[in-house]
């Protein structure tokens, strides 16, 4: 199994790609400085969903779930409790909230948020995406605990640098266009504080 993350970039030139699954994981403006128009930009992305055999959709982003064709599998991903089977979503628990797949004989738990490393309901929609690109290799729950609670996040990305006088500085350098940064301040760890220092360029 080999991973690949495409960036605009790479669709604009690519017709080969058969992927066994595939997600946009979302749409904002973006690279405009590269397409006449926002629509142009869609487009672009939209081509990925045409070489997979699975595509993995965020109900959460009605611009991106349209982009799905109607004629291939799909799967869903999103904040909220999933409705249809083989799809992906988060439920209340005692503790916080479960990230579950509805399966057909009912939901099943992957993993409770409070022990992810990664803080963020952005982060959660992230892990339900990879676990629904995943879905089709049947990974055992054992090693979804086990990399889920150890993965503490990307260099650059959202990443907590230091916390001084009530300060949090967080590392979002990647973080090059207006969603990315929403995502970033929209932190639910970060409402504790007073004071956020963001560094993205």
């Amino acid at each position: 199994m080999y991973e690949l993350a495409f960036s605009i970039f790479h669709m604009d030139s690519t017709n080969i790609v058969n992927a066994t699954s595939a997600v946009i994981l979302n749409i904002s403006p973006d690279h405009l400085d590269r397409y006449d128009t926002m629509e142009d930009y869609i487009s672009a992305k939209a081509r990925l969903y045409q070489m997979t055999q699975l595509a993995v959709v965020n109900r959460d982003d009605a611009v991106a779930q349209a982009q799905c064709p109607t004629d291939i599998k799909s799967v869903s991903f999103g904040l909220s409790a999933p409705d249809v089977t083989g799809d992906f979503g988060i439920l209340p628990t005692d503790a916080g909230y479960a990230l579950v797949e509805l399966r057909q004989d009912g939901m099943f738990a992957w993993f409770a948020t409070q022990n992810l490393l990664l803080s963020g309901r952005h982060h959660w929609a992230n892990v339900l995406s990879a676990l629904a690109l995943c879905s089709p290799f049947g990974l055992s729950s054992e090693v979804v605990s086990r990399v889920l609670s150890r993965f503490s996040g990307l260099a650059h990305r959202t990443q907590r640098v230091a916390e001084k006088q009530g300060a949090l500085w967080v590392n979002d350098s990647k973080g090059t266009n207006l969603g990315a940064t929403l995502s970033a301040v929209s932190y639910t760890h970060l409402r504790a504080y007073e004071t956020i220092a963001l560094i993205s360029y």
